[in-house]
C-alpha cells in the first residue's frame, strides 16, 4: 500500500482496472493513464446523451447496439454508466484515500492532470447536478409510505429544485 501511495503522489495510476476511456502507458518510468481516443469519444457521447435527457438505460442500449464493450461484462449496466457519470477522473482529477500513513486518520490525496481530461468542467457540473437530482427523486419515491398520490415525483420547485 505504501508503494501505491508513493506511486499516486508521482501522478501514477494506483492499479486495478483502468476506467473506460483510458489506457495505461509508462511515462518517465511511471505507469500513468492516457486517453484512449476510441473510447474517449464514447465517454463524451455518454455525457452528451445524459445532458440531453437520455436515460441511462437508453444510453446502455445504444452502446451495446454500437458494439461498445464495457471494461467488465458483456453488456452495459445502469451502474457502469453511473460510475462514468460520477467519476471526476474525466475532468482530470483523481483521488485516493491514504490509510497507511496514519491509519487512525486516513487522508484523501488528490492529483490533477489536465492531460487526461475528457469532459469539460461545465458539462461535468451539469451532469453531476442531474445525477444527484435523479438520485434524490429515486430516494424520495422509494421512501414514500402513501403511494396513491398522483403527481408524486413530478412537481419541482423552480427556485431550489426540491420536490413538492
Amino acid at each position: 500500500m505504501t508503494g501505491k501511495v508513493s506511486h499516486f503522489k508521482k501522478g501514477g495510476w494506483r492499479g486495478g482496472t483502468f476506467p473506460f476511456g483510458y489506457v495505461s502507458e509508462k511515462v518517465d518510468g511511471v505507469k500513468r493513464l492516457v486517453i484512449n481516443p476510441d473510447e474517449s469519444k464514447w465517454v463524451r457521447k455518454i455525457y452528451d446523451w445524459y445532458d440531453n435527457d437520455i436515460s441511462t438505460k437508453e444510453i446502455g442500449m445504444s452502446l451495446d447496439k454500437n458494439g461498445v464493450k464495457p471494461r467488465r461484462g458483456k453488456f452495459w449496466s445502469f451502474g457502469s454508466i453511473q460510475v462514468i457519470l460520477k467519476n471526476r477522473l474525466y475532468i482530470g482529477k483523481d483521488e485516493m484515500i491514504d490509510n497507511i500513513t496514519n491509519p487512525q486518520k486516513p487522508i484523501t490525496l488528490y492529483h490533477t492532470n489536465p492531460d487526461i481530461q475528457i469532459i469539460d468542467n461545465e458539462t461535468f457540473s451539469r451532469v453531476r447536478i442531474k445525477v444527484k437530482n435523479q438520485q434524490r427523486i429515486k430516494n424520495i419515491n422509494t421512501k414514500v409510505i402513501h403511494t396513491d398520490v398522483l403527481l408524486r415525483g413530478k412537481l419541482f420547485c423552480e427556485s431550489c429544485g426540491e420536490i413538492y
